[in-house]
C-alpha cells in the first residue's frame, strides 16, 4: 500500500523527471503476475506518467504469466485516447508502442470471459484499423494462421 501510495503521487508529480522514473515501475514488474499490482498499472494508465510508460508497459503486459484481458482494455482506450491517428505516424513514439497493440488485444480477447468483453476487444481493433495503428492488420492476419 504505502508502495502504492507513493508511486500514484509520482505518477502526477509536476517534475516530468520525477514522472519518468516512477514510470519505470512499468518495466520493473515484467515478467510478474499483473493481479497484486493490477491498482498500481491501472493508476500509471492513467497518470501524467503514461507517456513515459508508453513503451515498457505493452511490453510488460506482453509478458505477464496470467490474464491481462482487463488491463489490456484499459491500456488500448488510453492510448487511442492519448495517441489516436499518432499510433500510425513513424515519425512520432507512438507507433513504437501501437506495434504491440494487435498481438495484446488478440491475446485479450482469447481471455475475455464474456460475449460483451470479447465486443469491446473488437471495437478496438475496428478503431485501431481504421486509424491504421502501426501493427494491427498484421497482428490480426498472424493470429488467423495460428
Amino acid at each position: 500500500m504505502l508502495a502504492h501510495d507513493a508511486l500514484v503521487r509520482f505518477f502526477h508529480d509536476p517534475e516530468g523527471d520525477v514522472r519518468g522514473a516512477a514510470a519505470t515501475v512499468a518495466a520493473a514488474l515484467r515478467g510478474r503476475r499483473p493481479g497484486p499490482c493490477r491498482r498500481t498499472l491501472v493508476a500509471l494508465m492513467d497518470s501524467l506518467a503514461f507517456g513515459d510508460a508508453l513503451s515498457q508497459l505493452p511490453i510488460t503486459l506482453e509478458h505477464a504469466p496470467d490474464r491481462v484481458d482487463e488491463l489490456v482494455l484499459t491500456w488500448v482506450r488510453r492510448f487511442v485516447a492519448v495517441s489516436g491517428a499518432a499510433s500510425a505516424d513513424f515519425a512520432r513514439g507512438a507507433a513504437a508502442g501501437a506495434r504491440h497493440i494487435g498481438r495484446l488485444l488478440v491475446r485479450a480477447y482469447v481471455q475475455a470471459s464474456s460475449p460483451a468483453r470479447r465486443s469491446d476487444f473488437l471495437d478496438l481493433l475496428d478503431q485501431l484499423l481504421l486509424l491504421g495503428s502501426y501493427g494491427v492488420a498484421e497482428a490480426i492476419n498472424d493470429s488467423d494462421r495460428n
